[in-house]
């Protein structure tokens, strides 16, 4: 009922209960989330991606930290165009013809749009255009993760992309201007890509080399997404809870019967916080510039907040893990995960 499918009960108590291992304890009502800096323009305050000290210090006590200039303007703007290409390609129109016009908000609709709206996410199927793929080989990317993984040796996720249309003041095609409030995702769906008992994470979008490996609470284990558009808080996409990933295992050790939630299968590790939990009133949201990273640990709950806004909401979802050092045979490296893409196979499946 735990999710763990092996027959042991999923608690890996070896390491201590360090706090920034997720095991700080203390009462969740009483408990108040750091609050994100914003600078003057309501964004989120970001380092560059040379501060490795500052990077590091700020993701120790909030759990999520936002780089700035990981791609350029113009790869940015590059970006939002493969991204809109990406959402004509996967026109799901039942009759085989596209359906989909970007010039034409009416024509937004499901099925012509991708899956997965209700979470903020432009289905299941990975981007493989070329900016979208220069984009993860940005050397600031790396190099802010490198601060948090301690190597430079890293690899990267090919992974999907986010697209929330706009909800307030659409502007059709004949000038006639309306809401949509039925294109915004999910309000409440605040959750841990992890599981709480056995610091499992989930390993989607990377191949699992060892479930075993998996466990514990030492190993930084990020998430992250890249900015292609400014982002600001009615706009919709990221928002955590500060400082929570600290907690995590004493939240997990009062909450145990929430075990059962958890999915079987850890490609899919995810496990919801109760709609009533005090975490719920402590959700922040992340305002991003163009071009900005925000990475945070997957002990972190975190969300997609719906769009509330005329502008949409545009991102591309990365993650890094350490790699072996000199290549797949190579020393070190994150024994948990290896990436899709090897001699073997060209592509993700």
């Amino acid at each position: 009922g735990d999710g763990d499918g092996d027959g042991d009960d999923g608690d890996d108590d070896d390491d201590g209960d360090d706090a920034s291992d997720g095991g700080g304890g203390g009462d969740d009502a009483a408990w108040v989330a750091p609050r994100l800096p914003l600078d003057d323009d309501g964004y989120v305050v970001s380092f560059d991606a040379a501060d490795a000290a500052g990077i590091a210090a700020f993701f120790r006590t909030h759990g999520v930290v936002v780089v700035r200039d990981v791609v350029s303007p113009e790869a940015a703007a590059r970006s939002v165009e493969e991204v809109w290409e990406f959402v004509a390609r996967h026109d799901g129109s039942a009759d085989g013809g596209s359906r989909f016009q970007r010039d034409d908000p009416a024509t937004w609709e499901e099925p012509a749009w991708p899956p997965l709206a209700g979470v903020g996410m432009l289905g299941m199927t990975v981007a493989l255009s070329p900016q979208l793929c220069r984009n993860r080989e940005s050397p600031a990317l790396h190099a802010a993760a490198a601060a948090l993984l301690r190597t430079r040796a890293q690899y990267a996720t090919v992974s999907r992309l986010s697209l929330m249309r706009p909800t307030v003041g659409v502007r059709l095609r004949d000038g006639s201007v309306v809401d949509r409030p039925q294109w915004r995702s999910r309000a409440r769906w605040l959750h841990v890509d992890c599981n709480p008992w056995s610091g499992e994470v989930t390993s989607f979008g990377w191949r699992l080399r060892d479930r075993r490996r998996n466990r514990g609470w030492r190993a930084a284990r990020l998430q992250g997404l890249i900015a292609l558009d400014d982002t600001r808080a009615e706009d919709g996409g990221f928002v955590c809870v500060p400082g929570a990933h600290r907690r995590l295992r004493a939240w997990g050790r009062r909450h145990r019967a929430l075990r059962r939630q958890l999915p079987p299968h850890e490609p899919a590790m995810s496990l919801p916080i109760p709609n009533g939990d005090p975490w719920q009133a402590q959700v922040q949201a992340v305002p991003l510039r163009r071009g900005c990273a925000v990475l945070w640990s997957s002990l972190l709950p975190h969300a997609n907040a719906p769009n509330r806004s005329a502008r949409a909401r545009v991102a591309q979802y990365v993650k890094c893990v350490a790699a072996p050092r000199g290549g797949e045979r190579g020393e070190g490296g994150d024994e948990a995960f290896a990436p899709y893409f090897d001699a073997a196979a060209l592509l993700p499946p």
